[in-house]
């Protein structure tokens, strides 16, 4: 019986270990971030949106199904190298299956997903890229978390301009 209580507290505090891996990159100064949370979205869901467009009304729809999005990045590359490194262990413990991988013009990309409420859904989509293409190294992690169908995250992909990876978020529908 001990033996099981210390083997079930040593995975718990392993699972809370590697969350708390990505979240101290939060708080660095070498790494730049956007959080955004559950409050938001459902603060923009309440916009009246007075449109006849049923592609506003399906952005509507995908943001109210979201609790939150983060954005890290950094180009220094001992924060970076450590940021790979927690990422895959991340990526094991929360046992997140890989999506696809794009390999395009000096960006490394990696998606992974952890599955959702049906078979067309995930409840997180996350995405690791080492951008080489630009005079420093770049790296960035991508965590968007809620009830996210695939098939409409081409169009989220559209309002994440300037966030790095977003582009190839209208690829990932196709990969499920």
């Amino acid at each position: 019986m001990k033996i099981y209580i210390t083997s079930l507290l040593a995975l718990l505090f392993s699972l809370v270990l590697n969350a708390q891996n990505l979240e101290k990159y939060e708080e660095m100064p070498e790494v730049d971030g956007v959080y955004i949370t559950q409050n938001m979205f459902e603060l923009l869901s309440k916009i009246d949106v007075e449109s006849d467009d049923p592609e506003e009304q399906n952005f509507v729809e995908l943001i109210k199904n979201l609790k939150g999005i983060k954005v890290l990045t950094t180009t220094n590359v001992e924060v970076g190298s450590q940021m790979k490194t927690d990422v895959n262990s991340y990526v094991s413990s929360e046992n997140l299956s890989e999506l696809m991988r794009v390999k395009k013009e000096g960006k490394f990309l990696k998606f992974y997903s952890k599955p959702g409420s049906t078979d067309q859904k995930v409840s997180q989509l996350f995405m690791f890229m080492i951008d080489e293409d630009t005079s420093e190294k770049r790296f960035v992690v991508l965590s968007i978390i809620g009830d996210i169908d695939l098939s409409e995250i081409g169009q989220m992909a559209g309002e994440l301009k300037g966030v790095p990876g977003a582009e190839e978020l209208k690829n990932i529908k196709d990969e499920k």
